[in-house]
């Protein structure tokens, strides 16, 4: 290739790379003011979820469809957020429970549409998502609840 040609090319690279989304990343960091002020709804309405994961919810369509789109909504907007330095690994660990509890959900809700046609199956199917699993996503939660606290954010206490 020439000179000409690379030089060429190089715009357009750049510009490939900017619409596929590398480098997104430039987002201004945000404050810990800022960053508790986003995440507090977020852990109120994580936490009512949770709390409403019953065994009778885990039949509930309508239930396990809605609680997935909220959850996949409120990891779409971490995601988008640059936190304060001192709480990145809060801030990864609340995005790994949240994809977490929505493919757990999403699960949940193939299982309720298998049991509309076969009772047995949906059972059997609930039976395969593991206690370990939803165990593995309440750590995560947990865990960045509890360094967001280490750091000074103010969220609704365990129980609350």
């Amino acid at each position: 290739m020439t000179r000409g040609r690379v030089v060429g090319v190089l715009p357009l690279v750049a510009l490939l790379a900017v619409a596929s989304g590398v480098g997104v990343g430039c987002a201004e960091r945000q404050s810990e003011g800022q960053y508790e002020d986003t995440i507090k709804t977020m852990h109120t309405e994580r936490t009512m979820i949770l709390r409403q994961l019953t065994p009778e919810r885990s039949r509930d369509l309508t239930w396990l469809s809605t609680s997935q789109g909220k959850v996949e909504g409120m990891g779409r907007d971490l995601e988008a957020i640059q936190p304060p330095a001192v709480i990145e690994s809060a801030h990864d660990r609340h995005v790994e429970g949240l994809d977490g509890l929505a493919r757990i959900l999403s699960r949940l809700a193939d299982c309720a549409r298998l049991e509309k046609r076969e009772r047995a199956r949906g059972e059997e199917c609930r039976g395969k998502i593991n206690q370990l699993e939803l165990d593995e996503v309440r750590n995560d939660l947990d865990e960045a609840d509890t360094i967001y606290r280490e750091h000074g954010l103010k969220l609704d206490q365990p129980g609350a």
